[in-house]
């Protein structure tokens, strides 16, 4: 136990015998910070993880070789697999997983699936939390732009491809426009030529204020919003449509085996695939 406080009291000093709570950790900035940054907290299991960065202020330099820390990963999310067990450490080990069941009620709390594009069939995606209105549709109109195949996890978004590209503009809209602008500068010249000195000024300044407020410094929405919501990358193509998507109640009927919407209900005791 000595190690263990000696080791804390290297996080933050200000720690004490008597901070064993989560309020007393809130009021440790310095120990908190560490726990945000290094470590990973669930229900069964609790881990730390340097990142690795030689100048990070938060956690030392690794003490072991490069090639060996590439190798260390944090334990792995339980995951369920198809054959209703949860799938092996050696299976997990080193991939992403969402950080919770892929419940129904996870679900639920998104409202939105994706579709393979090879196998047609619905993928739910989970969120802990309820998302708000603004991230859904956010969150929508990402899911419009990219092929999504199964077995592709979100985690790493740049890696995700564009399917649909910028709309582009009719000729003739342009032909127009041009036509409009050229007639609307021949109106406006004389009175642009007599523009005072202030003015000129007054609109040199209202340009370095919208110079200034155009540099985006804040993080990628769509990476901040995938690091909340998760799709379950152990399915393929072969796999069935998952049973959270029939029991959340709020998606159309369709063929557990192919993902098929042209169904008959099966009668009460009848199965119908």
């Amino acid at each position: 136990m000595e190690r263990f406080w000696e080791a804390i009291w290297l996080i933050d000093e200000n720690v004490t015998y008597e901070d064993r709570t989560t309020e007393h950790i809130k009021r440790r900035p310095h120990l908190q910070e560490f726990l945000d940054h290094c470590c990973t907290m669930r229900h069964y299991f609790f881990s730390i993880k340097k990142c690795g960065e030689p100048n990070c202020t938060i956690c030392r330099p690794p003490r072991c070789l490069p090639e060996d820390f590439v190798q260390l990963h944090c334990l792995p999310d339980p995951v369920p697999g198809e054959d209703l067990h949860y799938k092996s450490f050696e299976e997990l080990y080193g991939k992403h997983t969402m950080p919770f069941c892929p419940s129904a009620a996870h679900a639920k709390n998104i409202g939105v699936v994706v579709n393979c594009v090879e196998c047609e069939k619905p993928r739910l995606l989970f969120s802990a939390k309820k998302l708000s209105e603004k991230d859904r549709i956010l969150l929508q109109e990402f899911l419009d732009t990219i092929f999504y195949t199964c077995g592709m996890s979100f985690h790493n978004t740049c890696d995700l491809s564009i399917a649909v590209p910028p709309k582009q503009p009719d000729i003739h809209d342009v032909i127009e426009d041009d036509n409009g602008v050229d007639d609307q500068e021949n109106m406006q010249e004389k009175d642009s030529n007599e523009n005072t000195d202030s003015d000129i000024d007054e609109e040199a300044d209202n340009d370095t204020i919208i110079d200034d407020g155009g540099i985006d410094n804040t993080e990628d929405p769509i990476q901040e919003l995938f690091s909340r919501v998760f799709v379950n990358d152990s399915w393929s193509c072969t796999s069935q449509v998952e049973k959270p998507y029939f029991s959340t109640g709020i998606y159309p009927d369709i063929c557990i085996e192919c993902g098929n919407s042209n169904i008959d209900k099966a009668e009460k005791g009848e199965h119908r695939v």
